[in-house]
């Protein structure tokens, strides 16, 4: 295993002007001793999960000011470090209520694109309000979150209840506006999260669509989200938490698979791929 810290943040104004205060570092320091929370490769979804955060603590600058430290473990392939078993992964947002949410980050933070954003939640029948997700690297990948909590195997009856049918047209039509602000980028990627109900359990089934055109979130939206009800059954088990879908070319890839203790696996090539019959 590879141990190493970094800080996550602190009370200083950072490069947008915004400021978080002692209170909220203390609280993502608690967060994070709490739960296992993931390690990405330059808050990129798509990529396999690199390590888990293993404690956190609050520290005192020589400014004055206060940040929090993380210490995580690196999945380098070498002995891990022992599960803690007062600690489970995180679903980001799993606490959300039954409306649809929508999480832009800076890129959509801007004026005019944002108030488009704000006319594609205008249309959802029933949704919460915006979320802002902030993401400290140099050059962050765009990307856009359309979120909601499903029963297991009525994913596609919810999302369509949730928007409203008769909106629909109108629902896509805006979608695609609002990713088409970003197509002067070599990236962007619009990423369906859904929280999954099944008795006791929770899951989380993320697809993520990278330079999204309007066809693929149609074929997305009113065929791939049908397969995913019949098919989900066979990936996701008490142990599995999470499954993480890309889609391209009328196909669902599974990258891989997070437990409960925020560890990822890799697919048998026979789970891998999941077609959508249109």
């Amino acid at each position: 295993m590879s141990i190493f810290k970094s800080i996550i943040a602190t009370t200083h104004v950072d490069s947008a002007r915004r400021r978080i205060t002692k209170n909220e570092i203390e609280h993502l320091v608690e967060a994070y001793n709490t739960q296992y929370i993931r390690m990405t490769d330059e808050h990129d979804p798509r990529k396999i999960v690199i390590g888990r955060t293993i404690a956190c603590k609050l520290l005192k600058l020589d400014d004055g000011e206060y940040a929090a430290e993380a210490t995580y473990e690196l999945f380098d392939g070498k002995d891990p470090v022992k599960d803690d078993d007062n600690k489970y992964l995180v679903i980001e947002n799993a606490n959300q209520n039954e409306n649809i949410s929508i999480y832009l980050d800076d890129s959509y933070n801007v004026k005019d694109k944002f108030e488009k954003v704000k006319e594609l939640k205008s249309l959802i029948k029933k949704s919460n309000d915006l979320s802002l997700n902030i993401k400290n690297s140099i050059e962050p990948l765009s990307v856009l979150i359309i979120a909601g909590t499903f029963v297991f195997g009525k994913i596609f009856e919810g999302f369509f209840h949730k928007i409203g049918d008769d909106i629909y047209e109108k629902f896509k039509d805006k979608l695609f506006e609002v990713l088409e602000t970003q197509k002067h980028r070599e990236e962007h990627v619009l990423q369906f999260s859904l929280n999954l109900k099944k008795e006791k359990e929770e899951y989380r089934a993320n697809i993520f669509i990278t330079n999204p055109k309007k066809e693929d979130i149609e074929t997305v939206l009113k065929y791939g989200l049908k397969k995913l009800d019949s098919e989900l059954g066979m990936y996701l088990t008490p142990e599995i938490k999470e499954i993480n879908i890309e889609f391209n070319n009328k196909k669902f890839e599974v990258i891989y698979y997070l437990d409960g203790k925020a560890k990822p696996y890799i697919p048998d090539e026979k789970f891998k791929m999941i077609d959508i019959l249109v």
